[in-house]
């Protein structure tokens, strides 16, 4: 996987044992398919999770990232900003009725068959790598691996899985998951989605279940929770990430969310993560 967190389409990697990789903000959602080998990903709040050979799970955009290969690993990369096929939106967006049954806690999928033949097809192919990244090929490949998902999975399943995108409109999540990062303000997204402020702020709440400010702010906490857990981070390294010019305002920020200064934040996080 490219160290800015972007592989069109589908594309088959390996790992060797040991080898670490790490994305502070993925640009795509993936899909993937451990093929062979046993992984460990940390992915926002949910730390050291393992995936097993023959295991699927998903990882949104936006996310961000800690891999370690436990064993040497043969994965499935599956690029998906949203489905290309109507009907597959459609039936992902009906999960998402099941939305506030589920506790998600980035869990696994098993690979069963034919899924499992599926994903073994990019793995065995001679295929040249243009037919790969074309679009037609990419778009045909999709819709098939959620017709797979469709007829060999629950409801319940899929909705577990696809938790972090699930909502009643896929395409405006998608543009707030795009964007937020690059206006980083509620009303820099308004400008951008050239809709009025009451409409913009209808849709989002439908959406997210909260406010447009809310969900911002959390988005900001859980990013400096994220920064603030890793090896060798510095406050000057966490402001610059963030974007914060004042100390002052770094401050205050931390005394608001964390009642602590940000040398005990990032003294907690560290503590906590190696837990």
């Amino acid at each position: 996987m490219a160290n800015n967190g972007s592989v069109s389409g589908f594309k088959i990697v390996t790992f060797p044992a040991g080898d670490v990789y790490s994305c502070d903000s993925l640009l795509i959602n993936y899909m993937i398919f451990v093929l062979e080998g046993k992984i460990n990903i940390s992915c926002n709040k949910f730390l050291d999770r393992k995936f097993c050979a023959g295991e699927m799970f998903f990882l949104p955009i936006c996310s961000m990232i800690k891999g370690v290969i436990i064993q040497r690993s043969k994965l499935l990369l599956v690029s998906i900003k949203i489905p290309a096929n109507r009907s597959d939106m459609e039936w992902i967006q009906s999960c998402s009725k099941l939305e506030n049954t589920i506790e998600y806690d980035f869990q696994p999928l098993p690979i069963r068959s034919p899924l499992k033949e599926f994903c073994h097809f990019f793995d065995s192919t001679r295929m040249i790598g243009k037919l790969f990244s074309s679009n037609i090929f990419y778009e045909l490949k999709q819709h098939e691996m959620f017709l797979y998902m469709r007829s060999f999975y629950s409801k319940e399943e899929i909705a577990s899985i696809f938790y972090p995108v699930l909502g009643n409109s896929i395409n405006f999540k998608n543009f707030i998951f795009e964007n937020y990062q690059k206006v980083g303000s509620v009303q820099g997204l308004i400008d951008i989605s050239y809709m009025s402020k009451s409409t913009f702020s209808r849709i989002f709440r439908t959406t997210f279940n909260e406010s447009p400010q809310q969900w911002l702010y959390k988005q900001i906490r859980s990013r400096i929770e994220y920064l603030a857990s890793q090896p060798g981070m510095t406050i000057k390294d966490i402001m610059e990430e963030m974007n914060i010019d004042s100390p002052t305002h770094f401050n205050r920020i931390c005394k608001r969310y964390y009642n602590c200064t940000p040398k005990q934040l990032i003294e907690n996080m560290s503590s906590n993560h190696q837990l």
